[in-house]
């Protein structure tokens, strides 16, 4: 017995040199946060923060409308709509149906997450409180209103082929409602950066406190790393995300609109002329915009930020790295270039059908190319995201 408590307590003695060794110390700080496996975590909820079309964030549902409107008129150009082009419009309204209500298995619907923030989001503080009323409360008010008019009046005169009364309803009603969503999402935006620079600053005070030490509440699955992990969930849910081109195609639809508007009476006047000059300057930054000059960070900015940051180290970071800076690539620097050069030269010249044409027959296939790329990418980085995930819960149960 004597010999057994004295193997017993050197294993014992042995495990606390263990514990304190340099190997052991590093690899806790490997699992803190700010430690390499909280960078790897991070690094993918950015990249999809940077690609996801936003569930919580109505932009994707208006630019469907908007497409609904272009096919209508395409397919009325001859008076009628046949069966083929009634079948593209109701697959629109089924596919923006499934933006409001979710597709079990593929995404959710935006009150699945407005529901799932409505019951996840702190009010501990007056900053959470104020985040959380925003995204739940103030910008969801016309969301509602923008879903109940698209279902109750637009769907049915898309149905119909009533182009001129489907076009009405979208200028009058629910480019007003998409436009007080998208002010209170702008909100949303600011205030989960003040909450982010809240939680920043608590990790590094933390940090400080422990002389730099790994303590377990500054671990990957402590409570503040949940709120880290929390935020960049939130900004994903509603960021317009600025490597995925979806909003400057959007812009693009709404240029085409606001000058055959400002053209109903056959001119376009100052304010009207300012409105068009506003998205032109607006579809500038969405492409090269600067953070350092006080702007968004333009579509050029992030890809410049991930051919530097991401990885190829691994097959699985390499085609991550390939979807992000190549394949989605590709299309949208030809986006952006047959805009420029073609979209919107016929735009300030007031050539409505002439940017119709480009827009649908150059631009829209290198959307549809690039959304393509952007969706395996989104798959992938989430993939990634679990793999590094199932590590990081191995080492802390071990």
């Amino acid at each position: 017995m004597k010999k057994m408590n004295i193997k017993i307590t050197a294993l014992l003695a042995a495990f606390v040199l263990l514990f304190n060794t340099p190997i052991f110390a590093e690899g806790k700080k490997d699992l803190g946060i700010n430690g390499s496996y909280y960078k790897q975590l991070v690094q993918m909820k950015d990249v999809v923060a940077d690609i996801l079309p936003p569930p919580a964030y109505i932009i994707e549902a208006y630019l469907t409308v908007l497409r609904i409107v272009d096919e209508m008129e395409k397919g009325m150009a001859d008076g009628a709509l046949d069966d083929a082009e009634k079948k593209t419009i109701n697959e629109f309204i089924d596919y923006g149906n499934k933006l409001k209500d979710g597709a079990p298995g593929l995404f959710p619907g935006y009150f699945e997450r407005i529901d799932h923030w409505a019951k996840d989001l702190s009010e501990a503080t007056p900053e959470d409180k104020q985040l959380k009323d925003w995204l739940v409360s103030k910008s969801v008010e016309p969301a509602k209103q923008f879903f109940d008019i698209r279902d109750n009046k637009f769907n049915a005169l898309a149905k119909a082929g009533d182009v001129k009364g489907a076009k009405k309803i979208v200028r009058d009603e629910l480019k007003k409602a998409y436009q007080a969503h998208r002010n209170a999402i702008d909100v949303v935006v600011s205030r989960s950066r003040t909450v982010n620079a809240k939680i920043e600053k608590e990790v590094a005070d933390k940090l400080t406190a422990a002389g730099g030490e790994v303590t377990d509440d500054v671990l990957i699955k402590s409570p503040l790393y949940t709120k880290v992990i929390q935020m960049k969930d939130v900004v994903s849910d509603i960021l317009p995300p600025p490597a995925y081109i979806i909003e400057s195609y959007l812009t693009v639809l709404q240029l085409i609109d606001e000058t055959e508007i400002a053209l109903t009476d056959g001119t376009i006047d100052g304010r009207e002329k300012a409105e068009i000059n506003r998205l032109i300057e607006w579809g500038r930054q969405l492409k090269e915009g600067a953070s350092a000059k006080d702007e968004l960070p333009g579509y050029f900015e992030r890809q410049g930020f991930w051919t530097t940051d991401l990885s190829d180290s691994t097959p699985e970071e390499k085609n991550i790295k390939e979807l992000m800076i190549y394949l989605s690539a590709d299309p949208a620097k030809k986006f952006f270039e047959i805009r420029d050069s073609k979209f919107i030269p016929l735009i300030q010249g007031n050539d409505v059908e002439g940017s119709k044409k480009v827009a649908r027959e150059e631009l829209l296939p290198l959307y549809n190319d690039h959304r393509k790329h952007i969706d395996s990418l989104v798959i992938a980085a989430n993939k990634r995201y679990e793999t590094v995930e199932k590590q990081v819960n191995s080492l802390l149960t071990q």
